[in-house]
């Protein structure tokens, strides 16, 4: 008789998803031979790249868990190539002129090329990583539970103080109304040399207070077992409705979808994939993706662009493990941008001091840079296009760099993995920190090393700081 959780593991679905998706490469591959096509090339790549990271790790990783960080890796993949190259091969309008940059589809297949080898050199490196940190000391007073009336009164008083720094940051971007819902919000900083633009990183991180104590809070209870009271949804309600406020007004939809899908990560590390709960979790991420892009294509007029649609939004928004962004920076670099040498990789030292004290600070990231000088563009200033893990490795040390860049970050994932895993049956916080941190790791696909950084360092200790307290007064 088969047993369907073996079945259902991941390293076996990983083996099904390769063996059906490596004929249908091939097929995309000989269809663009015979009919001279390119489109079909590229779709071919696309297919492939999900086809090796999925066959490498399904024959190879046979304790894979649900909760790993190549999973998200793989979503990412899926959306930046694999979508990416069928939007670019058959997608059509503006926003598919855009993203060809004045470029043909023989200069993406040049760069999925480069993907598909950034894909090999990750893999390769997460499987072989056996490596982990003391993540104990961090994390081990979180074992034991807390009393119900500390974490109401500590959720009550993080709600207020996160509400009131939406508000203040809503205020300061220029309030509430259909078109600022519609746009990212950034706070405009005079210099000497112009208008400069900051991105409210204080108001931000003081917003998102509630999101590591929601975490902690979900996993504590799914680990006693009990049925939630009405303090306890009350709770929950709280902390959510505080933690979506400020991405949902700034229009960040991926800050939205990764707080609902940090709420199912925590469930599937203490209780498994269970359906009844993955479920209403996908159906929700979904629903606010949705109105949120419906908002943004309001504001910019670009229905027709896909952006109302969120599959085709993702598909077209060449973000991800992206194609279109390494393609650019392989095929432009270092002739319309100098090598950086290293020097992308420190500028999370300066992250902080605010930019109202020093509006000429050098930028965490290289987005803006990247498309002032590689892509043509008239889109408002304050915009970048990242480079991601592959195209920053590409910017500072060439070839080379994309690679080292590739293995460094496969052993990354792996060792933050190996560190938390044998903790989770145990202790509630190890479950929130490893979910705390994770997105933040996996957003290197589609952002910069300093950028991942300061992330960490926010994430990790706003859970320090919202969590020791409630354990403190525990031990009292």
């Amino acid at each position: 008789m088969i047993d369907a959780r073996e079945l259902l593991a991941p390293n076996n679905i990983y083996k099904f998803v390769a063996v059906v998706t490596l004929p249908l490469a091939v097929g995309l591959a000989v269809c663009g031979w015979l009919l001279m096509d390119n489109r079909f090339h590229l779709v071919a790549i696309g297919v492939f790249a999900p086809c090796v990271f999925c066959g490498l790790l399904g024959v190879i990783h046979k304790q894979m868990h649900w909760a790993e960080p190549v999973h998200l890796i793989l979503l990412y993949m899926i959306v930046g190539t694999t979508g990416a190259s069928v939007f670019l091969s058959f997608g059509e309008g503006a926003r598919r002129e855009f993203l060809l940059s004045g470029e043909v589809l023989s200069f993406f297949i040049r760069g999925a090329i480069w993907v598909l080898l950034g894909v090999v050199a990750f893999v390769i490196a997460y499987l072989a990583t056996r490596m982990r940190a003391p993540v104990v000391r961090l994390v081990g007073y979180g074992k034991g539970s807390y009393r119900p009336a500390s974490m109401f009164i500590l959720a009550l008083c993080l709600a207020t103080a996160s509400l009131l720094a939406t508000v203040k940051f809503v205020q300061m971007t220029g309030g509430i109304s259909v078109d600022q819902l519609s746009q990212k919000r950034w706070q405009e900083v005079q210099g000497e040399s112009g208008t400069v633009y900051g991105g409210g990183g204080y108001y931000r991180a003081l917003a998102g207070l509630p999101v590591p104590l929601l975490l902690l809070h979900v996993a504590s209870l799914l680990h006693t077992r009990r049925r939630p009271s009405l303090v306890d949804i009350s709770v929950l309600v709280l902390l959510f409705g505080s933690a979506i406020a400020m991405p949902f007004l700034s229009n960040s939809r991926s800050g939205v979808v990764f707080i609902v899908l940090e709420v199912a990560v925590v469930v599937v590390i203490v209780r498994g994939l269970n359906p009844r709960v993955i479920m209403p979790c996908a159906l929700v991420m979904l629903f606010l993706f949705g109105v949120m892009s419906y908002y943004r294509s309001l504001r910019n007029n670009r229905i027709e662009r896909g952006d109302s649609n969120p599959i085709m939004s993702l598909a077209s928004s060449g973000n991800g493990l992206s194609v279109v962004g390494t393609s650019i920076i392989t095929g432009r670099v270092p002739e319309q941008m100098e090598y950086k040498w290293g020097f992308s990789y420190l500028t999370w030292v300066t992250t902080p001091i605010p930019r109202s004290y020093w509006p000429e600070k050098p930028n965490v990231g290289l987005g803006r840079e990247i498309k002032a000088k590689l892509v043509a563009s008239d889109a408002r200033e304050q915009s970048g296009r990242p480079p991601g893990f592959l195209g920053e490795g590409y910017i500072n040390f060439g070839p080379i760099g994309l690679v080292f860049a590739a293995v460094g970050f496969g052993f990354l994932a792996r060792m933050l993995w190996n560190s938390f895993q044998s903790e989770f049956s145990t202790n509630p916080l190890a479950v929130a920190m490893y979910v705390v941190l994770m997105p933040p790791l996996c957003q290197f696909v589609n952002s910069g090393f300093s950028e991942m950084v300061v992330r960490l360092l926010t994430e990790g200790a706003s859970l320090w700081i919202v969590t020791f307290p409630l354990f403190l007064s525990r031990s009292r």
